[in-house]
């Protein structure tokens, strides 16, 4: 693994700041940072990657001296084949350089693997010279990113058992960078990292980060160790203990989730999958009473709400903005998170101004969504919204948004300032309509509006299939979402 920048991170005292100084026309600059070409600059980076790497073996048991070297930014982790030793070490510096903000050139690492790879880029014949040979059971490997003769001092031996390498004997060959039988580029390992995280969205990384940072804390609170795979022990606890937490069965399962993604990923077997544990979460959702008690938002109580905007809202540009956002909600079935942003430095998958189009023929507005949460390949899918006779049309109201709008790209909802809507202020002003109409508002959240398209497409005799296509769930989750009071079944 190598440290990304390595020598700009160390900051410059600033009593040395004239040391590094220089005139450019008529102003002067300093380098603030410690550069790369100074003759001490390796002396200094590597006192700080010595203290790294003393962290990692001081949070890491059980590493013998071999396992684990470094040169400069360059780190090196070694162990026997088919245990989880380097991904242990792995595992245990990137955490550290996460806590001290210490950045990783993701493209440059290497995953634990029986070929180390190196001069991947020679076009040519690659050779050991006898003078790197210890003897046929070990191999000195040196780097020379100072510079400079490989019979200097500067040079760094990282020295490991032959077995965990292909065997090469002194002067003899591997083939060529394009023979399939030599070493693998460094660049496939890149392109493994890209594809890797391309197959999960944005929102799934943080909920995997999310499970896998509480187990790693509550490992640390049980002295657990840090190893992966991690016991079946530690995860049967660790669910026990999330239950004492009153943590809901579906938080459980997307913690699990995350530790069943790294398990996976490394090729472990996935400890989460065992039958205590599949047993223990069938158990929590048994005994928990949760209901989900969101009420739906119907066309009658929709009304209400689109009315008192004027009263609630600070101009009628932001009544108008609201009125369609809040009808598009419920006419389209639609996740808040498919039309506002989560927040204003997180966009997410929020409906953009393209991808919104009023056809005046055929009276109707037609939302493209290029993302969802049922479509994580991006397919998208086309929502056509047509008009209605009631003050709540969809048609009308976005109409009626777009005239006050300014023509600029970006976010489709969006403040008179062109500042995006945010979920919280989403649920704000439902709340404050809600109470300037005299509803309690504690069991209204955004999701209402999802909830009650469903509840009232169900109780006009819309087919399950039907409610299935315009909400596009892709799971029998929708009856979930139905909420018809007792007295409309009698």
């Amino acid at each position: 693994m190598d440290i990304k920048s390595a020598f700009r991170l160390l900051p410059i005292d600033p009593s040395d700041f004239e040391l590094l100084g220089f005139k450019l026309g008529e102003q002067y600059f300093v380098d603030k940072c410690l550069p790369m070409g100074c003759a001490i600059s390796c002396s200094l980076f590597e006192k700080f990657s010595s203290i790294i790497e003393w962290l990692v073996r001081d949070r890491t048991q059980g590493v013998h001296e071999a396992g684990l070297d470094h040169y400069l930014d360059d780190f090196f982790f070694a162990g026997r084949e088919n245990t989880s030793v380097c991904a242990n070490l792995m595992y245990n510096f990137e955490q550290l350089c996460k806590e001290l903000g210490v950045p990783i050139a993701e493209d440059k690492t290497v995953l634990p693997t029986p070929v180390l790879v190196f001069l991947d880029q020679f076009n040519g014949y690659c050779s050991f010279p006898e003078r790197f040979w210890i003897n046929n059971c070990e191999l000195q490997l040196f780097t020379d990113s100072a510079g400079g003769d490989c019979s200097k001092d500067c040079r760094c031996y990282l020295s490991t058992a032959v077995g965990a390498f292909p065997y090469v004997g002194p002067s003899s060959s591997v083939g060529t960078i394009s023979d399939p039988r030599g070493f693998c580029s460094v660049s496939v390992q890149a392109e493994v990292s890209r594809l890797l995280n391309a197959s999960v969205s944005e929102a799934t990384k943080r909920v995997y980060d999310t499970g896998l940072d509480r187990f790693e804390d509550f490992r640390r609170s049980c002295n657990a160790g840090s190893d992966w795979p991690p016991t079946l022990r530690s995860v049967v606890e660790f669910v026990a203990y999330l239950s004492t937490q009153e943590m809901a069965p579906s938080t459980v399962k997307s913690y699990l989730s995350g530790i069943s993604f790294k398990c996976k990923l490394n090729g472990f077997a996935d400890v989460t999958q065992f039958f205590i544990v599949k047993k223990m979460i069938s158990g929590l959702s048994r005994l928990n009473d949760r209901v989900d008690s969101r009420l739906p938002i119907s066309p009658e109580l929709l009304v209400k709400i689109i009315q008192t905007l004027p009263l609630v809202c600070s101009s009628s540009y932001e009544s108008a903005l609201f009125a369609a956002l809040f009808s598009v909600a419920y006419y389209g079935f639609l996740r808040v998170g498919e039309l506002v942003v989560a927040n204003k430095s997180d966009f997410g998958h929020a409906l953009l101004a393209h991808n919104v189009s009023v056809c005046d023929s055929q009276d109707m507005v037609q939302i493209k969504l290029p993302h969802s949460k049922t479509d994580q390949m991006g397919k998208g899918v086309v929502i056509s919204l047509t008009s209605n006779e009631s003050l709540t049309c969809p048609v009308y109201l976005v109409k009626q948004y777009l005239s006050l709008r300014k023509q600029l790209p970006g976010v489709f909802f969006c403040h008179v300032n062109s500042s995006p809507v945010t979920r919280f202020q989403f649920s704000s002003v439902l709340r404050k309509s809600l109470n300037a109409v005299g509803v309690r508002s504690e069991r209204y959240k955004s999701h209402s509006f999802r909830v009650g398209a469903a509840t009232f497409a169900a109780m006009q005799g819309f087919s399950e299939e039907k409610i299935k296509e315009l909400g596009r769930w892709e799971s029998r989750a929708f009856k979930n979402y139905i909420r018809i009071p007792t007295n409309e079944l009698l």
